[in-house]
Order: structure tokens, then sequence, then C-alpha cells
């Protein structure tokens, strides 16, 4: 089973020579509209795909693509082996999955992936955390999307995301 690798995370070639991407995890739900209590522990960091993006497009004087929200690396429990980055999307602020936009997802999975690139190489799962009252909408509406891509997709709440990876 795979889990969170701090190894692989601090180590990811985007942020090897510049660490202002790494942020905590409970910051970036915060941030990103999460209410509940924080869920992971204190030193847990993760890329700020974001915040990476911003200054990129930045510096490259060019509008910004979209990104999810963040990534962070896995690897098989207690071992740097077999290591993968999962893609994240934050969709707290969400009230009405019905209006989730197929097409802008995928932009958002596509145009991270680039950044990311495939090294470590990139789970096949995509993470979709919503508030828990509307996680099963989502997980119907993302269904409906991706029906040949079905385990591509997860919608999840940040309590499933912690046990999941945590």
């Amino acid at each position: 089973m795979h889990k969170y690798c701090s190894y692989t995370t601090i180590n990811h070639q985007i942020v090897a020579n510049d660490k202002t991407h790494l942020e905590e995890i409970n910051d970036i739900f915060q941030t990103e509209g999460y209410k509940g209590p924080n869920l992971f522990a204190k030193n847990i960091k993760v890329i700020n795909l974001d915040k990476f993006e911003i200054a990129n497009a930045k510096s490259q004087k060019r509008n910004r693509c979209h990104t999810v929200d963040l990534t962070f690396g896995i690897s098989r429990q207690d071992q740097r082996k077999s290591p993968m980055m999962v893609l994240v999307e934050l969709r707290f602020k969400y009230i009405n999955p019905y209006n989730l936009d197929k097409s802008e997802l995928e932009k958002k999975v596509v145009y991270s992936k680039g950044i990311i690139s495939n090294n470590p190489p990139i789970c096949e799962q995509k993470i979709f955390v919503f508030q828990n009252e509307i996680k099963n909408t989502a997980r119907y509406v993302l269904s409906r999307f991706f029906r040949n891509k079905l385990n591509s997709f997860r919608a999840v709440d940040a309590a499933e995301l912690a046990q999941i990876y945590f």
C-alpha cells in the first residue's frame, strides 16, 4: 500500500532548488475553504501547484494556466520503493457538484501532469476533495463525466484523503 512520502515530495524536481512552493497541507486546506479540524500532522509538506504555476507564469511573462491545487509523493509504506505523485484538487467551496465543468477538470489535470512530468510517475487516480455533505453527489457527477476512466477521477472528503494516503 502506498502512503505519503516526504522524501519523494520534497525532492521532486520542481521544488528541488526552490522550496518556496512546499507548504503544510493543513494551511492549503484552510486557504481553500476547509472548515474542519486539522487532519494532518503539522510537518506534512506538499507542493502547492497553484503557487508554482503563478510564479512560473510571472517569470515567463505569460498568462497563468490552471492546475490542480496540490501534489505530493507516495511510496510503499516505510520504504522509498515505487514512488508516485498524487494530483489533488480541493473543492471545499463547491455547493453544487452539478456545476462542475468536465473540460475545466481535464485541463487542470493535463496541465498539472505536464508540470510534474513523469518522474516519478503520476498516480493514475486523480483526487477531488469535497465537503462531506456533497461528496456522494460529486462521485455521481464524476462517474458520469468519466465513464471510461471511472477509477481515474475520485471524489473524496478530507477525512478519506487522510485515511487513504496519510
